[in-house]
C-alpha cells in the first residue's frame, strides 16, 4: 500500500493489486482489492449506499420523509430477518439472497428499497440485480444489520 500511495496509484491500481495469497492466512481477493472495488462501485453509482445514521432517521421516522414509504429488503436467511418481519410487518421484506430471481415480483414496487444484509455485501448483490433485471435503485445499509448492532444505534427486535 505504501508503494502505491508513494506512485500516487489510481483506485484502479489498488483494485487489481497482486497480492501474496495463501489459503491459510489470506483469501483470494485481499481486504485492500476489495475496499477498492467498494469505492469504484460507489464513484460509478452502482453500489447506492444509506450510512446507519441516516437509515435509523428514515426508517424510524425522525427525517421529513415518511417511514411508510420505505421498505428495508432483507436478503439474509429468514431465520435472521424473521424477528424484524414480525416486528415492522410488510416495511421490512424478507426475500433470501438465494431466492431472489425467483421473486422480483415481491419486491414492492411503490416504495423506496433499503437492502440490508449483516454486513452489505449479499444486499449489494442483490442491489445489482434489482437493478439489472427491473430497473430500479435502492439503497444499500453500508455495514449491515452487523453495525447497527454493533453501534447500539437501534434496537430492531434481534438479540
Amino acid at each position: 500500500m505504501a508503494s502505491l500511495i508513494a506512485s500516487r496509484a489510481t483506485l484502479e491500481s489498488l483494485s487489481n493489486m497482486e497480492v501474496a495469497y495463501s489459503p491459510p492466512f489470506a483469501s483470494a481477493m485481499d481486504i485492500l482489492n476489495t475496499v477498492a472495488n467498494v469505492a469504484e462501485n460507489m464513484i460509478e453509482g452502482l453500489n447506492i449506499t444509506i450510512d446507519p445514521e441516516e437509515f435509523c432517521s428514515v426508517f424510524l421516522g425522525s427525517e421529513a420523509s415518511s417511514p411508510q414509504d420505505i421498505c428495508v429488503l432483507d436478503v439474509r436467511s429468514p431465520a435472521n430477518a424473521n424477528p424484524y418481519v414480525e416486528r415492522f410487518g410488510d416495511r421490512w421484506v424478507n426475500i433470501p439472497q438465494e431466492e431472489i430471481k425467483y421473486r422480483l415480483s415481491k419486491i414492492p414496487a411503490a416504495k423506496e428499497l433499503i437492502l440490508v444484509c449483516n454486513s452489505g455485501a449479499r444486499s449489494y448483490e442483490v442491489l445489482r440485480q434489482i437493478q439489472a433485471k427491473l430497473g430500479r435503485s435502492g439503497r444499500n445499509l453500508q455495514g449491515g444489520v452487523a453495525i447497527l448492532k454493533m453501534g447500539g444505534m437501534v434496537d430492531l427486535g434481534e438479540e
